[in-house]
């Protein structure tokens, strides 16, 4: 495999596999997650990919819906 060959976008994706990997091995510990009555243990990768989407879908959802469609007119 020749390195000479990989564009810039392949070598930036290597680099983010790298730093996302590297997150999930400092993050495999266990930690305790409370609310109101009910609690349970999960990974604390878990919980933050989790809270990662749970964000960006509830922001897709109820994002500003004047920026829905570059047709429209002002």
């Amino acid at each position: 495999m020749s390195f000479k060959n990989l564009s810039i976008q392949q070598i930036l994706n290597a680099i983010l596999i790298g730093i996302v990997i590297l997150f999930i091995a400092q993050n495999l510990h266990a930690v305790k997650v409370r609310f109101l009555f009910y609690g349970f243990e999960l990974p604390m990768v878990v919980l933050v990919l989790s809270l990662f989407f749970l964000g960006y879908f509830t922001a897709k959802i109820l994002g500003n819906p004047k920026h829905t469609s570059s047709n429209q007119k002002p």
